[in-house]
């Protein structure tokens, strides 16, 4: 009786060690990886403890790159994150979550650059993307310094560029009549670029993508009756879906 009493607590002994290191590992594997906040004002602290002071918040839907872990004496779980931009601290991990995918959404290169193969500028370029041009996204990945890059698709190749040469829009096609006297087409989706061509008001256009450019400011991309293509901004025209 006293062997199977002392083989029964050296079968549970090892068995707790073994579960513990199981979840020891499972929350290894996220260092080195992103995860997504799910929930808003999410404290992130200056160490691995309630009692340490909160740094900055974060809200729902906030991604981070995920430095380390720690389990606390009182058995909560920390991840040390760091988010766009360099901020970085330490979060309780029942906070977070696997982003979800973020592929197939189209995109607008706001600038000329080169996308590479991984999500650093340390890699090799793998093909140079023209202003203008619309690509699809493949993956998203925040970076260990807290850049956040983008994988996109043109069709013929794949590659990585960070966030700031990359705007999402939304197609939207319907009809379009200039509600200004004149309305005035440009070559991209801010004031920056060159005129293409002057309307005068209550010229038709036919209307296929809806965009917000980094200054926050909605742009149609447009199809005047003369066959010009072009951007116009939203308060110079009066749109309606199909």
């Amino acid at each position: 009786m006293k062997k199977f009493m002392i083989f029964c607590t050296c079968f549970m002994f090892s068995f707790l060690i073994t579960h513990t290191s199981l979840k020891m590992h499972a929350e290894e594997d996220i260092i080195k990886k992103n995860l997504m906040t799910i929930t808003d004002n999410v404290e992130v602290k200056r160490g691995a403890t309630m009692n340490y002071p909160t740094v900055f918040t974060l809200k729902k839907g906030t991604r981070v790159y995920v430095r380390d872990t720690f389990a606390g004496s009182d058995g909560s779980k920390w991840v040390s994150v760091v988010t766009h931009g360099y901020k970085s601290g330490w979060a309780l991990l029942e906070k977070f979550e696997v982003p979800p995918p973020e592929a197939g959404r189209k995109a607008f290169i706001t600038d000329q650059v080169d996308i590479r193969r991984g999500a650093h500028w340390g890699y090799e370029p793998v093909a140079s993307l023209q202003k203008g041009m619309i690509v699809t996204q493949a993956d998203t990945f925040m970076t260990f310094s807290g850049q956040l890059w983008h994988k996109v698709d043109t069709g013929r190749k794949q590659g990585w560029l960070e966030s700031q040469y990359f705007q999402n829009y939304m197609d939207y096609y319907g009809k379009g009549s200039i509600s200004v006297k004149n309305g005035v087409i440009r070559k991209g989706a801010s004031t920056d670029y060159s005129v293409k061509a002057a309307l005068s008001q209550g010229t038709e256009v036919n209307t296929f993508v809806k965009f917000l450019n980094s200054r926050s400011e909605i742009w149609y991309h447009v199809k005047t009756p003369q066959g010009v293509y072009g951007w116009i901004k939203s308060s110079e025209v009066s749109v309606r879906p199909y």
